[in-house]
């Protein structure tokens, strides 16, 4: 009885896992802490002058390295128009360095930075 029942838990736990790495490997937003890919939305062409419209959300999500593309969500404020988004010492600010290259998403708009 016991054998079944640790076979059954065993069965539970791979597939599980199973499907976690699926989503995982197939993501394309970041999800909390966890990195994404490519950002999808509807994406802004024009230069924007004043980013307070950006207030009205309570992140941001940046995407840089275009040629691997690697998302994260990301905290900000607003200045006087102009916005300024944390990073520290994060991993996506180091590729930012090694390709300046970068998008950021505000709601569900894009914008080439």
């Amino acid at each position: 009885m016991i054998k079944k029942v640790l076979k059954w838990v065993a069965a539970g736990l791979a597939l599980s896992v199973a499907t976690l790495l699926f989503l995982y490997l197939n993501r394309s937003d970041p999800y909390g802490t966890i990195p994404g890919k490519r950002l999808r939305g509807e994406e802004v062409t024009e230069p924007i002058e004043d980013w307070s419209f950006a207030n009205q959300y309570r992140r941001v999500h940046v995407e840089v390295r275009p040629s691997a593309p690697y998302s994260v969500n990301a905290g900000y404020f607003v200045d006087d128009g102009t916005l300024y988004i944390s990073s520290a010492k994060s991993r996506w600010a180091q590729l930012l360095v090694q390709d300046p290259e970068m998008r950021i998403r505000v709601g569900d708009k894009l914008y080439r930075i």
